[in-house]
């Protein structure tokens, strides 16, 4: 048990140092930009859930299915972005492979 402890402290730590890593000039595990989206996102969607909890009671049908689809829209124009820049991020490694290879 003290072992199980030890590994989650250790990716704790492991993680809280590339973060700090990410925001500074040093390589780092993490990328600053996704960490930067996460958190907007998950900031917007607490801001969100609290209104609508509070707002529930009075919402009709109609504007519960407008927040879901602010939400969901929202999390596939997170996903389309991600996905973006990792075809930009493997197209870039692929022109500079071939660019080495030409040489």
């Amino acid at each position: 048990m003290k072992k199980f402890f030890t590994n989650i402290k250790d990716e704790v730590v492991f993680i809280y140092t590339e973060v700090k890593k990410s925001f500074s000039n040093e390589p780092s595990y993490f990328s600053s930009k996704r960490i930067e989206r996460m958190l907007l996102f998950l900031t917007a969607l607490t801001a969100s859930n609290v209104w609508f909890w509070h707002k529930y009671p009075d919402l009709e049908y109609g504007e519960i299915i407008a927040y879901v689809s602010v939400h969901l829209g929202f999390a596939g124009y997170t996903m389309y972005q991600t996905e973006k820049s990792k075809k930009n991020l493997n197209q870039t490694e692929d022109d500079d492979n071939e660019l080495d290879t030409d040489t």
